[in-house]
């Protein structure tokens, strides 16, 4: 159960990586198909690691803190990673596509492994079970290795100002930025 899920999570990893090839060659139906099959089955393995194991009960206060805190981040991830982006207009033009600095995406590069990473931690802090820590660490790695590749080689191709973007917003750890 534990391996089924780590699979599901990577297989879904492994179609956003193809989809940021799909980006970086302008494919975009494949690029289509393939962030709706890699958003779901990462969707999917976060549901299966939800329902597969039991929360641990504590006072009910530290228990409703953790689970809006949960809450909290995966409204964050939906925001950052579905309705930011297409609200912000990333095409100049009709063939130039730029990073924007505003919003999450001026805290850090990558916010949608930011708000990956703590909704897993709050959810490690609910469950407090070592086979669900390890499998949220998992799909945590796995995403982090995702944003490297797209840091360093796909983003770089896709995005015209992204080395001056690299140079103003923090990769995944924010900073307090000098006012101009």
């Amino acid at each position: 159960q534990m391996f089924s899920i780590i699979l599901i999570g990577g297989t879904g990893f492994i179609f956003l990586f193809l989809y940021d090839l799909c980006q970086k060659y302008k494919q975009k139906t494949f690029a289509l198909i393939f962030s709706i099959i890699g958003y779901t089955a990462i969707f999917s393995s976060m549901l299966f690691l939800l329902f597969s194991f039991k929360p641990k009960f504590e006072p009910m206060f530290s228990f409703i803190l953790k689970a809006v805190m949960a809450v909290i981040f995966f409204l964050l991830l939906l925001y950052s990673l579905f309705f930011e982006i297409p609200l912000k207009n990333t095409i100049v033009g009709r063939k130039i596509r730029i990073a924007r600095s505003e919003g999450t995406y001026g805290i850090v590069r990558h916010p949608g492994f930011l708000w990956f990473f703590f909704l897993n931690l709050s959810l490690i802090l609910i469950y407090r079970e070592i086979h669900f820590t390890i499998i949220s660490a998992s799909l945590v790695t796995m995403d982090f290795l995702l944003v490297l590749i797209e840091d360093h080689f796909i983003f770089p191709h896709i995005f015209s100002n992204y080395k001056d973007y690299k140079k103003e917003v923090p990769f995944l750890i924010p900073r307090m930025r000098r006012s101009s």
